[in-house]
């Protein structure tokens, strides 16, 4: 599947959860990261399993 991070096109395995992704860009221990999908915010709770 391809997905846009920062408008760049990344291919990511479809089964790929949310938490993964952010950990796979070394931004896991980050404050201040935000996800959206389709224009609209995933909250962090939903990363591991989204």
């Amino acid at each position: 599947m391809i997905i846009r991070v920062n408008d760049q096109p990344r291919e990511v395995a479809a089964d790929l959860a949310l938490a993964d992704l952010v950990r796979d860009l070394g931004l896991a221990d980050r404050k201040g990261v935000a996800i959206a999908i389709n224009d609209e915010v995933a909250p962090r709770s939903t990363w591991p399993t989204r």
